[in-house]
């Protein structure tokens, strides 16, 4: 297996290609007109693609499309924060998001993957469901050593809302003994919250 990096635009092109797109800020980031090249340079192969910002890069042929989340309705849910260019930013993600999301999971070509029929339904598609979690009852605990390792972007809602489920539904059913969680990534302890306060 081989792994290429593809930069995207700078601050500048971020924003050009927003108002000549109308793309979210999300997708523009992403963009490198090499990846679409690099894609359909191997026709037989299987495309994933995660998140719908990734569905830029149509390869010309069929594709499955991750969805982690009906992204839409979470920008809908998210409270309003930050200074004016943050607050600009997060309106241009909330008015371009719905359109783009809608126009990808439409397209003839893909075959939408969810994590659960809720969100299959928040998204008004038909999907394939496939669950990316387990039924804790089932499972007898073993002992662990060392540490439980969480490593993801912090200031991402998606990963904050899993961690406040693990500290408030999980946490309290572990045996005791069970090793402590260390939580790593972008935004740090300052995007955690109260959360970074949980025992």
């Amino acid at each position: 297996a081989s792994a290429r990096w593809f930069p995207g635009p700078g601050r500048v092109g971020v924003r050009a290609l927003c108002l000549r797109h109308r793309w979210p800020l999300s997708v523009a980031r992403m963009w490198n007109p090499a990846v679409t090249s690099a894609l359909r340079a191997h026709p037989g192969s299987v495309l994933v693609a995660e998140h719908p910002q990734a569905a830029l890069y149509r390869p010309g042929h069929p594709y499955l499309l991750h969805l982690h989340d009906a992204e839409a309705k979470r920008l809908r849910e998210l409270p309003v924060s930050g200074g004016p260019v943050q607050r600009v930013q997060g309106w241009w993600e909330r008015s371009t998001f719905p359109a783009w999301e809608r126009a990808v999971t439409a397209d003839p070509q893909v075959r939408v993957v969810t994590v659960s029929a809720l969100d299959a339904s928040a998204l008004g598609v038909s999907a394939t469901v496939v669950p990316n979690g387990t039924a804790l009852q089932p499972y007898r605990q073993a002992p662990l050593a060392g540490r439980v390792l969480f490593v993801g972007a912090l200031d991402y809602g998606p990963n904050r809302a899993g961690l406040g489920w693990w500290a408030e539904e999980v946490w309290p059913r572990l045996a005791e003994g069970f090793p402590r969680l260390t939580v790593i990534g972008r935004g740090g302890a300052s995007a955690l919250g109260t959360l970074a306060d949980h025992p």
